[in-house]
């Protein structure tokens, strides 16, 4: 009876372990997230990743200024935006961004997380750019750049913006710097 109840115990263990070995957590990383990197071709990737997506929808637009063809890839997974990907006409990757909120980096931050709560966070970087147009306050976690939209400061966080712009030295932000409903864009904006 010992040993058909170790079997069994054993037998529980290896089915677990193979349910385990084929859930995948996939993390947001600076390159990029799972398959979907910068630098890699979009045409070669898998059709579908298992936890990550099951389709990919394509959009192609012309960028008359630039004279070239811009390509947006959209990873879906049961019919939820998961990741995207801008891509030239080779199809090499040079941005990719994570939409679901399943999608997290290592410290936990994910797209659209509450400011208040992203600077709580342990590993924010604040990114002082005073000779920019936008962005001239930024953030930084796991290597990844955030954003937040121009009116996302409270009037004492934006006290601080200007004074650490003139200064050069980084504030030390609190949730009480941002407003309730401001939200983080995950890998900052790009402005093309």
């Amino acid at each position: 009876m010992k040993r058909l109840s170790y079997f069994v115990v054993l037998a529980i263990m290896s089915i677990a372990g193979t349910f385990t070995a084929c859930a995948q957590e996939f993390t947001v990383e600076a390159e990029g997230i799972g398959p979907v990197k910068i630098g890699a071709n979009a045409k070669n990737l898998p059709k579908q990743v298992a936890g990550l997506y099951d389709e990919i929808a394509l959009m192609q637009d012309y960028d008359e200024f630039e004279d070239e063809y811009i390509y947006s890839y959209t990873y879906k997974l049961n019919g939820e935006d998961m990741l995207g990907a801008m891509a030239n006409e080779a199809g090499e990757i040079y941005l990719v961004s994570a939409y679901s909120e399943k999608l997290r980096t290592k410290s936990g931050a994910y797209h659209t997380m509450k400011a208040r709560d992203f600077i709580q966070l342990q590993g924010v970087k604040v990114i002082l750019k005073p000779e920019a147009d936008f962005d001239r306050v930024s953030f930084e976690i796991d290597g990844i750049p955030v954003s937040l939209s121009q009116a996302g400061f409270t009037a004492s966080g934006q006290a601080k913006c200007d004074a650490a712009l003139k200064s050069g030295n980084a504030p030390q932000f609190t949730p009480n710097d941002f407003e309730a409903d401001e939200s983080i864009f995950l890998g900052g904006f790009t402005w093309m």
